[in-house]
C-alpha cells in the first residue's frame, strides 16, 4: 500500500518521475486491480457452477422413474410420428397421382367441350335459319288473319251501335210510376212497423205500472202489519230507517231482476238493426234508379231512428222516475203521516216526543246514502264497460296493424317475385342467350388458340417443379427422421448405460439388495380374459428386468432365474386365482374352504374386515416371460390386492 500511495503522491522512489508517466502507471495499476476483482468473481461463479453440476450428476446417477416414463413417452411419440410421416408421404404421393390424372382429365374435358360447343353452334345456326323461315311464314299468316278479323269486328261494331241506340230509346220511354209505387209501399211498411213498436212500448209500460202498483200495495200491507204488531211498542229512528232501507232495496232488486228497460232497449235495437238492414238492401236496389228520392227517404229514416233512440231514453228515465220517486214518495208520505199520528199518541201516553223533522232528516240521509251507493255501482259498471271497450278497441287496432303488415309483406314478396321472374325471363330470352353463346364460344376459341401452344410446355414445367419440390420435402423429412432417430438412439444408449451402472452398483454393493418389484390393484379393472389390470407400480429396484406399462395386465421379466411370487386378492368370498405364464396356467389357488386354515366371514362390529386369496411360492422363469394374475370365480366380490416378485438368483 505504501508503494501505491507513493506512486499517487510522487514520494520516495517516484520523486524524479514525471507526473504523466506516474498517471499512466496509476491507470495501469487500477486496471490490474479491476482485473483481479473480476477474476475473483469469476472463480466464485465457477465454484457455484461446479457445485450445481455435481448436484446434477448426483441426480443423474440416481435412477428416476420419470426418466423411464419420459423415454417411453418419447418412443411412443416417435412411433406415432413415423406412422404419421409415412401416411403423409403416401397421401402426398397419392395426391400427386390424382393431380396428374385430374390435369389429364381437364385437358380431355376441354377438348370435348370445344367439340360440343362447335357442334352446338352449328346446330343453333341451323335452328336460327329454320326459325327465321317459320317466323316469316307466321307473319304472312298473321297479316291475313288480321285483315279478316278487322272486317268481322267492323260488322259486329255496327250491329252493337244499333242495339245500344234502341235500348236508349226504350229506357227514355219507361214510366216512373213503378218507382213511385215502390217508394209508397216502403213508406207504408215503415209506418206500420213504427206503430207496432209504439203499441208494444205502451203495453210494456202499462204492465210495468200494474206490477209496480201491486208491489207497492204488498209492501204497504207489510208495513201496516208491522205497525199493528208493534203498536204497543214505540218505534225508534233506527227501526224506521231499517224498514225504509229494506223497502227501497227490495224495489230496486225487483226492478233490476226484471230488466224490463233493458229488454225493451234490446228489442228496439234489434228492430232498428233489422230495419237498417232492410233499408240498406232496398237502398242498394234503388240507388241506380232514383238517387235524389232515396236520399230524402234515408234522411227521414235517420230522423225516425233518432226519435226512436230519444223515445227509448225518455221511456227508461220516466220509468225510473215513476217507479222510484212518485209512487215511493207518496206511499212514504202516507206512512209518515200514520207513523207520526201513532208516535204522537204513544208520546202522549209515555211522555216522549219525536218530531217529523227528525224523521225527514233521517229519510233524506237514507236517500243520499242509497243514491251514493247506486252512483258507486254505476261508476264501477261504467269503468268495467270502458275497460272492456278500450281492450276490444286495442285488440282491433293490433289486428288491423297485423293485417297491414301481412299485406305489406305479401306485396313486397310479390314485387320481389315479379322482379325475379322478369330478370329470369330476360336472362332466358332465346335471342340474347344465343348471342351470349356466340360470344362465349368465340372467347373460348380465342383462349384455346392462345393457350394451345403453351399448354404442353407449361405442364412439363409444372410437373418438373412439383417433382423437385417433392424431392426436397422428402429429403427434408427423411433428414428430420434420421436426426430424431439418432437423438432417440443416443438417449436410449445413455439410459441403458445408466440402468446397467445402477444394476451393477446394486449387485456389487455391500448391502445386498434383492431385486424386487410390487404392483397394486385398486380400481377393480379386469381385462377381457378376466386378468387383473394393475393400477400402479409401488416398487421396482431393477427396472431393466421388471417391465410394465400403465393400464396393462402383462409384466415382462427379461432375465431368467428363480423368482419368489407373492400375491393377495381381498374379497368377501375366497375366489380362485391363477398365475399365468406366457398365457398358460402354472399355479391355481382354489376357492372355498380347501386347505389347512379355516376362514369365516365376520359379522357385526368386524364386518369391515376382509380376507382373501393369498399365496407365497417360487418359480423358475425363462427369459422374456410374461406373468399375469387372472380371477377364475367371484369377480364381483373382489375388492383390491397386490403382487410382488423377487429375484433370488
Amino acid at each position: 500500500m505504501t508503494d501505491y500511495d507513493d506512486l499517487c503522491n510522487g514520494n520516495g522512489e517516484w520523486k524524479n518521475i514525471q507526473p504523466v508517466m506516474r498517471s499512466a502507471l496509476f491507470g495501469q495499476a487500477q486496471d490490474m486491480i479491476a482485473l483481479k476483482a473480476h477474476l475473483v468473481e469469476f472463480s466464485k461463479k465457477l465454484q457455484a457452477q461446479e457445485a450445481v453440476s455435481k448436484e446434477i450428476l448426483l441426480k443423474l446417477s440416481r435412477p428416476d422413474p420419470e426418466l423411464s416414463k419420459k423415454q417411453q413417452a418419447l418412443e411412443d411419440k416417435f412411433t406415432a410420428f413415423q406412422r404419421t410421416s409415412t401416411q403423409k408421404l403416401d397421401d402426398f404421393e397419392e395426391k400427386l397421382l390424382e393431380v396428374e390424372h385430374f390435369q389429364k382429365q381437364k385437358i380431355q374435358n376441354l377438348t370435348e367441350i370445344v367439340q360440343k360447343l362447335s357442334q352446338k353452334h352449328e346446330i343453333s345456326i341451323s335452328n336460327l335459319d329454320k326459325n327465321m323461315f317459320q317466323q316469316t311464314e307466321m307473319l304472312q299468316n298473321l297479316k291475313q288473319k288480321t285483315i279478316q278479323e278487322t272486317t268481322q269486328l267492323s260488322a259486329k261494331f255496327d250491329t252493337f251501335l244499333t242495339k245500344t241506340q234502341l235500348e236508349q230509346t226504350i229506357d227514355n220511354y219507361t214510366p216512373t210510376s213503378s218507382l213511385t209505387a215502390q217508394l209508397q209501399t216502403l213508406r207504408q211498411d215503415l209506418q206500420n212497423q213504427l206503430q207496432q213498436l209504439q203499441s208494444q212500448t205502451k203495453t210494456n209500460f202499462e204492465t210495468l205500472k200494474t206490477s209496480n202498483q201491486n208491489q207497492h200495495t204488498a209492501t204497504l200491507n207489510q208495513i201496516e202489519k208491522i205497525v199493528t204488531d208493534n203498536a204497543t211498542s214505540i218505534p225508534t229512528s233506527q227501526d224506521i230507517s231499517d224498514i225504509s232501507k229494506t223497502i227501497f232495496v227490495e224495489q230496486i232488486k225487483h226492478f233490476a231482476s226484471k230488466n224490463v228497460v233493458q229488454s225493451i232497449a234490446q228489442k228496439l235495437n234489434d228492430r232498428i238493426q233489422q230495419l237498417s238492414l232492410q233499408n240498406t238492401e232496398k237502398t242498394t236496389f234503388l240507388q241506380e234508379e232514383n238517387n235524389a228520392k232515396f236520399a230524402e227517404f234515408s234522411q227521414n229514416l235517420h230522423s225516425t231512428q233518432q226519435k226512436q233512440a230519444e223515445l227509448q231514453n225518455d221511456i227508461s228515465s220516466k220509468l225510473l222516475e215513476l217507479t222510484v220517486l212518485k209512487s215511493f214518495d207518496k206511499k212514504l208520505k202516507d206512512l209518515e203521516v200514520q207513523m207520526s199520528f201513532k208516535l204522537d199518541t204513544n208520546s202522549l201516553n209515555n211522555s216522549k216526543f219525536v218530531t217529523r223533522d227528525v224523521l225527514e232528516d233521517e229519510f233524506h240521509q237514507l236517500q243520499n246514502a242509497t243514491q251514493r251507493q247506486i252512483k258507486a255501482e254505476v261508476e264501477g259498471f261504467v269503468d268495467n264497460s270502458l275497460y272492456r271497450t278500450v281492450k276490444s278497441i286495442i285488440k282491433a287496432e293490433l289486428d288491423i296493424q297485423a293485417t297491414h303488415v301481412r299485406h305489406d309483406l305479401e306485396d313486397r314478396f310479390k314485387e320481389n317475385q315479379d322482379g325475379l321472374m322478369k330478370k329470369i325471363m330476360r336472362e332466358i330470352s332465346p335471342h340474347e342467350s344465343l348471342q351470349k353463346l356466340d360470344q362465349n364460344i368465340e372467347d373460348i376459341r380465342q383462349l384455346i388458340e392462345m393457350v394451345a401452344n403453351d399448354v404442353d410446355f407449361k405442364l412439363v414445367k409444372q410437373n418438373e417443379e412439383n417433382e423437385q419440390k417433392l424431392t426436397c420435402e422428402i429429403s427434408a423429412v427423411r433428414h428430420a427422421i434420421d436426426s430424431i432417430q439418432n437423438v432417440l438412439s443416443s438417449q436410449n444408449d445413455l439410459v441403458s448405460c445408466k440402468l446397467k451402472e445402477f444394476d451393477l452398483t446394486c449387485n456389487n454393493s455391500s448391502n445386498i439388495i434383492v431385486p424386487t418389484a410390487k404392483w397394486l390393484w385398486k380400481n377393480k379393472k379386469l381385462s377381457s380374459q378376466n386378468s387383473i389390470i394393475w393400477s400402479e407400480e409401488a416398487q421396482n429396484t431393477l427396472q431393466s428386468n421388471f417391465l410394465w406399462e400403465k393400464g396393462k395386465s402383462q409384466i415382462l421379466i427379461v432375465s431368467p432365474g428363480c423368482y419368489q411370487v407373492q400375491f393377495v386378492v381381498f374379497s368377501r368370498k375366497r375366489p380362485t386365482i391363477q398365475i399365468m405364464v406366457n398365457g398358460e396356467c402354472v399355479i391355481s389357488a382354489m376357492s372355498g374352504g380347501v386347505g389347512t386354515t379355516l376362514y369365516s366371514t365376520p359379522k357385526g362390529a368386524g364386518s369391515q374386515t376382509f380376507y382373501g386369496q393369498s399365496l407365497v411360492d417360487f418359480l423358475y422363469l425363462g427369459g422374456n416371460s410374461v406373468v399375469q394374475l387372472s380371477i377364475g370365480t367371484e369377480f364381483s366380490s373382489c375388492l383390491s390386492g397386490f403382487m410382488q416378485l423377487q429375484r433370488m438368483w
